[in-house]
């Protein structure tokens, strides 16, 4: 495998294209292979790839981790369990906003619902999501 990959290498093809056109005869992912000639593993080196070598290296952020999913303390107040107990004393209705999107080349259009169902209001935005409900006052 290490006589395939170098000679083709050698030649100019790319690793993706000899995954491509070899893969059958390879055991392993073109990850793998990546990470075997990073590695030392086989006869070829980082500088016989050409796009390889002009690429930097990423860099890993040092410092703080992030919170993420573990830290839901911003979530604290906001749950559904909360909105349905605040429902149970508030004299509000409640509206839903959604928009329909149609396939490609056809419009989107943003919707108001009113759940008790006496209100549901749709309109066409004339440039964009941002413009046309800025502009309609919604």
């Amino acid at each position: 495998m290490d006589d395939l990959v170098t000679r083709l290498v050698k030649k100019g093809q790319p690793l993706s294209h000899i995954y491509a056109e070899h893969e059958a005869e390879m055991p392993m992912s073109l990850r793998s292979l990546y990470n075997y000639i990073d590695g030392g593993e086989f006869t070829i080196r980082n500088i016989d790839l050409r796009r390889k070598v002009s690429y930097r290296a990423r860099k890993k952020k040092h410092g703080e981790p992030k919170k993420g999913f573990a830290d839901q303390s911003y979530r604290e107040g906001h749950t559904y369990e909360d909105y349905l107990s605040y429902m149970k004393f508030a004299c509000v209705g409640v509206v839903e906003m959604y928009t329909v999107k149609g396939g490609a080349g056809t419009l989107e259009t943003p919707s108001d619902n009113d759940l008790s169902g006496q209100l549901h209001y749709a309109f066409v935005p004339d440039a964009g999501w941002d413009y046309g409900i800025a502009e309609k006052g919604v």
